[in-house]
């Protein structure tokens, strides 16, 4: 875990487990779930179709895989888990205002008979299961960097026990038998 960024983090006096302030860490947040809900909801209907009834829906899993990665970039970027949620909740509303916002919305269909229903359905339900990933991944990921910090800072600490020795083997040997010295007021 000592990469190069850890190593200018801690010239300009950062520790490597720092996180971001809250209206940094919010604005990042934000930015991202408007960026995968609009860019999302625009993909999300595209359909590779084959033939008679043979139809792949590939614009939805890559607006899913969008909203993760963004998810996933805003909580280790600002180092909260909640960074993590906001894009995709962000995202619902952003999806939901353009697939709803007006009454002939051409923009999500949902429905279960067509492939266009599908890929809306697939979109909606997706970026909740997707929000809930990147929640459990970011968590993950911030629970494996501060055990890292911390085994780090024990080796360190280790490190610097072992180079300087509190007492020398000279002073050892030489206090066995010796009376103690007088004190600042010439107590022992």
């Amino acid at each position: 875990m000592n990469g190069e960024w850890d190593e200018q983090g801690r010239r300009r006096g950062r520790s490597s487990v720092d996180q971001a302030s809250v209206p940094v860490s919010a604005t990042i947040a934000i930015v991202s779930g408007m960026l995968a809900g609009v860019v999302g909801t625009a993909v999300h209907g595209n359909i590779a179709r084959f033939g008679d009834g043979v139809w792949i829906p590939w614009g939805a899993p890559l607006a899913l895989a969008l909203l993760l990665s963004l998810s996933v970039w805003s909580g280790t970027t600002t180092r909260r888990i909640w960074a993590a949620a906001v894009p995709g909740i962000v995202a619902y509303a952003a999806a939901f205002v353009l697939a709803f916002g007006r009454q002939d919305s051409p923009l999500v269909v949902l429905s279960t008979t067509s492939a266009i229903g599908l890929a809306g359905l697939l979109w909606f339900g997706g970026i909740l299961v997707v929000t809930l990933v990147s929640v459990v991944l970011v968590g993950r990921w911030w629970r494996r960097r501060r055990a890292a910090v911390r085994r780090d800072l024990a080796e360190q600490a280790a490190e610097a026990f072992d180079a300087e020795p509190l007492v020398s083997p000279e002073d050892v040997s030489g206090a066995v038998g010796a009376a103690p010295e007088a004190g600042p007021r010439g107590r022992a």
